[in-house]
């Protein structure tokens, strides 16, 4: 018989804080996205609730009803870790577990046989339970047969919850509350509006009407509700640590030596590994200096990961060389160590007829996995998009851990989409030659002051004012207005109106300083385009309560 069981724990970020600071138990906590005033509080504490604070208020509202409030932020390399500590402690009791992809507190493991070793599953949940209380967490187990069903009780009960039969689970799951489903706030309260309060009533609402509604995200829930997608459990593979030590008889400091005894290092390493017919994944290197009374040297470590898990010695010593080229030492070492991190053989079988493809996603993570190695494991990143109002907070950049597959593009695109992307065409009416391709605004990381408008923007060439305001107050970390602005007040705007743009000296002198100023206003901006005679646009902006003119982006 399948028995699924489906392990949460509420509140992660809430926990992890509490980790970190256990005096806070006692105190009103809460979650931010960043310790600032304008950081916004994600989660909160029965104290923080008992005291009228709320997720989705401003840290500093909070704080003004709440003055003892305790606040932290929570980065997601310590939820990453968190879920690897829980992980090894759930194979103590099962073989199987799978992580969620979008919750890093939530697992599903097979509970399935287990019954001779750990007893009944109610033996066996309180088991688990005092095993994850041990670590200071707090969570909630339920047994069942289906993904949903566990996963339902799971996150309505903070207890354990075991199903004797699939009648009992199915008829539990459809009459918890709809927020039991991962909605965002938005869709959750839109969903209360057309009546729909209960998983029952969410999952016999059309699906048609359902996608062009909300979209396919809330159509894939209702898949999951429904029992559509209840796959076997997806194991993760269990990783296997490998090492190695050396201490040399003399402090050696020449880089080939040293690279000569890791190589040696590696190569016995790889065969272990082949024996067991195990792939590495992770290259952990070590150098120790020569240690003496008072001295303060630590000793160095560098971490290497493949592309994907291999066993090809060749690969896995070009990796080593290329980041021991860029490595500087404090001194001799006279101890050193290799870990590598191996997992079991994947077994796949090749595709019947072989597809010619013009690009190869292989080849090209093999190829950021030598720049990483070389660069340091920092060196690319990838732009994600965030949900900010101010254009140059609307992207953050993120280390790239794995490449996505490539998408054809739509041949209609969605219009919000193409609002998002930021293209920007300009009319007859606007410029006197219309451009051959749609132009793409490029926006700079930082706005940039401008000490005058150039003198080439002769004619008006100029698309806007398209205004832009947030908020009571906020506080604006940018340039600061270094240099001399185009005017002042509203007179600086009725002269860019009047006569088009501003006159002023040549573009060389366009941008001016880029000094780092924090000040707080309520901002309003007037965002305009200009065109010179060159077919060159920017996209500048008149900050109102500044009283400055600023060069967000340039337009392609």
């Amino acid at each position: 018989m399948v028995r699924l069981a489906c392990i949460s724990l509420p509140k992660i970020d809430l926990q992890i804080v509490a980790l970190r600071h256990p005096e806070w138990k006692k105190l009103p906590a809460v979650v931010v996205t960043e310790e600032k005033p304008l950081g916004t509080v994600t989660a909160a504490n029965k104290l923080a609730y008992a005291a009228g604070v709320q997720p989705g208020m401003r840290y500093a509202s909070a704080l003004s009803i709440c003055p003892e409030l305790r606040a932290g932020v929570v980065v997601p390399e310590e939820r990453d870790a968190l879920r690897e500590r829980l992980v090894d402690l759930l194979r103590k009791f099962t073989p199987s577990i799978e992580p969620a992809r979008d919750d890093h507190a939530l697992f599903w493991v097979n509970a399935a046989g287990l019954e001779r070793i750990h007893g009944a599953p109610n033996d066996w949940a309180n088991k688990v339970r005092d095993t994850i209380e041990r670590e200071q967490l707090v969570c909630s187990i339920a047994v069942g047969f289906s993904r949903f069903g566990t996963y339902a009780a799971a996150k309505v009960k903070r207890q354990i919850t075991i199903f004797e039969s699939e009648e009992d689970e199915t008829r539990a799951a459809v009459r918890a509350p709809l927020g039991v489903l991962p909605f965002d706030h938005e869709t959750l309260l839109r969903l209360h509006h057309l009546a729909i309060h209960t998983v029952r009533d969410f999952i016999r609402f059309s699906p048609g009407a359902l996608r062009r509604r909300f979209g396919t995200e809330v159509e894939t829930i209702q898949r999951f509700a429904r029992g559509e997608e209840d796959l076997p459990i997806q194991s993760v593979d269990e990783k296997q640590l490998l090492r190695r030590e050396m201490r040399l008889l003399y402090p050696e400091g020449a880089m080939d030596a040293l690279l000569h005894y890791q190589l040696s290092l590696l190569r016995e390493l790889v065969s272990q590994a082949w024996a067991e017919q195990k792939l590495v994944s992770e290259i952990t290197m070590e150098f120790c200096p020569e240690q003496w009374p008072g001295s303060l040297e630590e000793c160095i470590r560098e971490e290497i990961r493949t592309a994907k898990p291999t066993i090809e010695q060749r690969k896995l010593e070009r990796l080593l060389r290329l980041r021991l080229e860029n490595v500087t030492f404090p001194g001799p070492g006279v101890r050193l160590a290799l870990e590598v991190v191996v997992l079991p053989t994947e077994r796949v079988q090749d595709d019947l007829f072989a597809t010619r493809v013009r690009r190869s996603s292989a080849k090209a993570l093999a190829a950021l996995t030598e720049v990483t190695a070389e660069l340091g494991n920092d060196a690319v990143h990838i732009a994600s998009l965030v949900d900010a109002h101010l254009p140059e907070d609307q992207y953050s950049w993120q280390r790239i851990e794995r490449l996505a597959p490539p998408r054809p593009l739509e041949e209609t695109p969605d219009p919000e989409f193409a609002e998002e992307t930021s293209i920007v065409e300009l009319t007859d009416e606007e410029a006197d030659e219309e451009p051959k391709s749609p132009l793409i605004r490029r926006i700079l990381a930082e706005p940039r002051p401008l000490a005058r408008i150039p003198d080439e923007f002769a004619y008006p060439r100029m698309v806007g004012p398209y205004e832009l305001s947030g908020g009571w107050w906020t506080t604006q970390r940018g340039p600061g207005p270094v240099g001399l602005p185009v005017g002042s007040g509203d007179s600086a705007r009725r002269n860019l109106h009047s006569e088009g743009v501003a006159r002023g000296p040549e573009s060389e002198g366009l941008l001016v300083g880029s000094e780092e100023t924090e000040y707080e206003a309520a901002y309003r901006r007037e965002y305009y385009y200009l065109q010179d005679r060159s077919g060159r646009i920017l996209w500048v902006y008149y900050d109102v309560p500044d009283g400055n003119w600023y060069l967000q982006g340039i337009v392609e």
